[in-house]
């Protein structure tokens, strides 16, 4: 949600470098490649449009959300390097320790058995963004994005390459969830100096728990210390997002709106085992639709009576009617753009794809989300190299 929500999985147009371009370096094989990344979200230069409603359109990742991953090899002159992650990063340039206990976020943790106090199935440890206070067409809600293993050889989360001679990224995995909680975030107040690790605030809950400012949208400043349980939890199965520009086009491959009236296709729907799709080949089995075992979703591309204005610049839709309701069109193409900048001492990566957003299981949140439907984002990061720790 770029917003509250997180994480999606379809790549069209995704950049994958040649292996016969040239390396960088001074020729001799005696470059020292780094060891990790360091990415940290510019929120006010990101965009997250989930779902067909527009409800949850504008609702991201928090400001001072960072994650850090390994660099597990590199070329012979050290330009284009793969990773996997998240991993802890250096505590003396990102202090906030963003491994924690799923059910109780306050909990820092390094292996699940350090979450044994928590209740099933929220006693394992996961790396996280921070809670993401919003409110989704009047329901007020609490999410926290995690980080989940991946059913792969290597369960990371996070996999892919990166060119450090251009920036440009091709992340083969970005495994996220969003865990919902009903209900406002606790807020952190009064904290002098937010994101540095030290509790010098005081969590708006029962109790007067101490904490550090961890994320920050708007005036709202969120904080793992002050705890999320979540309700239910939402999976966005991440592939092939990228630095490249992703773009859907409507036609025929595409499932059929759910409701009366002249066929109309929609964006996404959804497999009856309750994977989101956009396309029969996205489904094990059966084919890309409204069935989700004995139940119906609704799927729709937008909540317009009066058609859905679209902007390719900018990336973003408007109804016609009812107005500055953000919408889907319904025919056309769709896209989201990444953006690669080299600058002294650090990259822009801005990451982007389409993805289908699956239903949370809640028909409410599923109905006022729009969800099944789609998440278009571009997630804009600064990202910086470090050799060791």
């Amino acid at each position: 949600m770029r917003w509250n929500l997180v994480c999606i999985v379809l790549c069209i147009g995704c950049q994958h470098h040649d292996a016969t371009l040239p390396p960088i370096g001074d020729g001799s094989g005696a470059a020292v490649c780094p060891t990790h990344l360091d990415l940290e979200l510019i929120g006010a230069e990101s965009k997250f449009l989930p779902g067909f409603t527009g409800n949850a359109h504008g609702v991201g990742l928090a400001n001072g959300s960072q994650f850090s991953v390994n660099i597990t090899q590199c070329d012979a002159e050290c330009r284009r390097c793969q990773f996997h992650g998240p991993v802890r990063g250096d505590p003396t340039v990102t202090p906030v320790i963003s491994q924690r206990c799923l059910g109780n976020s306050s909990i820092q943790c390094t292996a699940d058995s350090d979450c044994a106090a928590v209740a099933a199935p929220y006693n394992v440890c996961r790396f996280m963004f921070p809670p993401i206070s919003s409110m989704l067409g009047g329901v007020a809600s609490c999410s926290l994005p995690t980080f989940e293993p991946v059913a792969m050889t290597d369960t990371s989360p996070v996999q892919g390459t990166i060119d450090l001679l251009t920036g440009e990224v091709d992340a083969t995995s970005i495994n996220l969830t969003i865990n919902i909680s009903l209900g406002t975030c606790q807020t952190c107040n009064n904290d002098a100096m937010p994101f540095d690790g030290v509790q010098g605030g005081t969590c708006s809950g029962s109790g007067a728990k101490a904490c550090d400012i961890d994320g920050i949208i708007g005036t709202v400043s969120t904080s793992y210390d002050c705890g999320v349980a979540p309700d239910f939890k939402l999976a966005l199965p991440g592939s092939e997002t990228s630095t490249g520009k992703h773009v859907w086009t409507m036609d025929n491959n595409h499932p059929l709106c759910s409701g009366s009236g002249a066929p109309l296709h929609c964006w996404c729907g959804v497999c009856s085992d309750g994977t989101a799709c956009s396309q029969d080949s996205d489904c094990a089995t059966g084919t890309c639709g409204t069935a989700m075992g004995s139940s119906s979703e609704t799927i729709r591309n937008n909540n317009c009576t009066s058609g859905c204005t679209w902007d390719p610049t900018t990336e973003t839709g408007s109804c016609v009617a009812p107005v500055g309701t953000s919408c889907f069109p319904n025919l056309g193409s769709i896209s989201a753009t990444g953006v690669a900048e080299v600058h002294p001492g650090y990259y822009i990566s801005q990451l982007a794809n389409l993805e289908c957003m699956p239903p949370t299981g809640n028909p409410g949140i599923d109905m006022v989300a729009g969800f099944p439907g789609p998440l278009l984002f571009d997630a804009r990061f600064r990202v910086t190299t470090r050799t060791g720790p």
